[in-house]
């Protein structure tokens, strides 16, 4: 798969672990990243596997600090990173193996602690 461009703040997202961008932005990246077809509750540790990958291409993402960022003060600070690294990133996919492919129901049933009676199923009649 080619490299394709991802914004800023996308990014950030993923691999300051703060959520800078609409939350449906992070499964187009990780989408792209892992090669899967993730749902709602595998989104945190696609970024966990992805993270390390992010840091490889981009190392100045470590010092990228938002422990300071607030609702008042966001539109500022990203506009000083946009003017610092662009406002957007060439990515590639991940190498294979960066992410481990689950059962969907199976990882559901373990986000749950393991128990079956936390998960509802509904099967069409």
């Amino acid at each position: 798969m080619k490299a394709r461009e991802f914004n800023l703040d996308v990014v950030l997202s993923i691999a300051t672990r703060t959520l800078l961008c609409p939350f449906d932005d992070l499964f187009g990246i990780l989408n792209f990243l892992t090669g899967a077809k993730l749902q709602d509750f595998q989104i945190g540790r696609a970024a966990d596997d992805c993270i390390p990958y992010l840091l490889e291409q981009f190392p100045w993402l470590k010092e990228v600090d938002v422990s300071g960022v607030n609702e008042e003060n966001f539109e500022q600070w990203f506009a000083e990173q946009t003017v610092k690294y662009g406002k957007t990133l060439t990515l590639k996919p991940a190498p294979n193996g960066t992410h481990k492919a689950q059962d969907v129901v199976t990882e559901a049933i373990e986000r749950k602690g393991g128990d079956l009676s936390k998960i509802t199923t509904i099967v069409p009649g």
